[in-house]
């Protein structure tokens, strides 16, 4: 079975997602889906910015793709990101919380497919898309982690995963990486 992290972020998660994808190289042993609320006509810019945050291979997601040990997928605007038996899939049903991408479709669909093989991160947001998905994660026996709120720009989307019970650790980014190093992350 694939191992995954995700990672997701909205507003304020710039440094959010530039601490933890930092972490990831080439060699990282899980596929990694990064989801991002943009505008639906940002197109490729989100990706394009991501780029320069992490080692590793960063691709924006297609249909049908496999997960990749070692590559960042990114999801892409205007579109849920799902995982379901080992592959990518895009949606593009109804925003969830004003947003789609929408976390909480991302995570309740990786909690199905992956169950313990998954670890999910929440960063910086300005609503509570997220905090669901990343309950039924920690449910299902994945790992979760939170920014904590206190070092968020818009701290009511670690709030509102938190207020769940959803978050296993609720860190700084950089702490944040540090965790998943320790988790093994990078080789």
């Amino acid at each position: 079975m694939t191992r995954a992290l995700l990672v997701a972020g909205s507003a304020g998660s710039s440094a959010g997602l530039r601490a933890v994808l930092g972490v990831i190289g080439p060699g990282c042993p899980w596929a990694v889906v990064c989801a991002v609320h943009v505008s639906p006509d940002a197109g490729d810019l989100v990706g394009a910015a991501m780029t320069t945050m992490t080692r590793a291979d960063l691709q924006i997601a297609s249909d049908c793709e496999p997960l990749t040990p070692g590559v960042v997928r990114v999801a892409p605007a205007g579109y849920h990101l799902l995982i379901d038996d080992g592959l990518l899939r895009l949606s593009q049903d109804e925003p969830v919380l004003h947003s789609r991408p929408s976390f909480d479709v991302l995570f309740r669909s990786a909690a199905e497919d992956l169950g313990p093989d998954l670890i999910a991160v929440l960063l910086s947001g300005a609503n509570a898309d997220g905090a669901a998905g990343l309950r039924a994660i920690r449910r299902r026996g994945g790992r979760t982690l939170v920014q904590d709120p206190a070092t968020a720009e818009f701290p009511q989307m670690p709030r509102a995963a938190v207020a769940l019970d959803a978050a296993e650790q609720c860190l700084a980014p950089g702490a944040i990486a540090e965790q998943l190093l320790q988790w093994g992350a990078a080789p």
